[in-house]
């Protein structure tokens, strides 16, 4: 397959994609790596972030992050990283981090390798990042800018959702592989 027809590949995947959401954002191809790129302004439930979606047919992967906008503070930075390890362990796909310089971004990769993908696949991996970056961005905001803990963050967003507060589980017994204790 030519380097112009499997970009093509993946331009007419992400074309679709954008008609089914009835986005005008422009593609970014780049022929000589063989990968075209959304990059786009979202909403993520309260605050905007950005959405980027990267394909490459060489490699036959497609990622996708979700930034927020706002940035975490530096003397935040070790709160945020218990909390966003703690959050990994309640999500079976897809992955928060924290950069040096503030930027949080959640991530999902797709190896579609042997397989036909669609824009329904791209959909599929666009969704459940838009849903965890919707879930937990009050918990991530609040530790990335307020003086609270990320214990007491979760704390107080799993007391919201109606959750069991883990200290008691594990006092009876019972422990939560969901949850990581901070």
């Amino acid at each position: 397959m030519s380097k112009k027809k499997a970009t093509a590949k993946f331009a007419t995947i992400m074309t679709e994609f954008l008609k089914n959401r009835e986005w005008s954002d422009e593609l970014e191809t780049d022929s000589e790596e063989n990968t075209v790129t959304l990059r786009t302004g979202i909403t993520v439930k309260d605050s905007n972030g950005r959405l980027i979606i990267e394909c490459n047919e060489k490699t036959e992967i497609a990622t996708v992050y979700i930034y927020y906008a706002t940035q975490c503070k530096k003397v935040k930075m070790d709160q945020m990283k218990l909390l966003l390890a703690s959050l990994q362990c309640r999500m079976d796909i897809g992955a928060f981090c924290c950069f040096e310089d503030g930027y949080i971004r959640w991530q999902q990769t797709v190896n579609f390798e042997g397989s036909e993908p669609t824009s329904q696949s791209i959909e599929g991996i666009v969704q459940p990042a838009w849903y965890f970056a919707g879930l937990y961005e009050s918990v991530i905001l609040e530790v990335a800018t307020a003086k609270t803990s990320a214990t007491e963050a979760l704390e107080e967003f799993d007391k919201s959702r109606g959750e069991p507060n883990n200290d008691e589980d594990n006092e009876s017994g019972n422990e939560d592989s969901t949850s990581l204790k901070l």
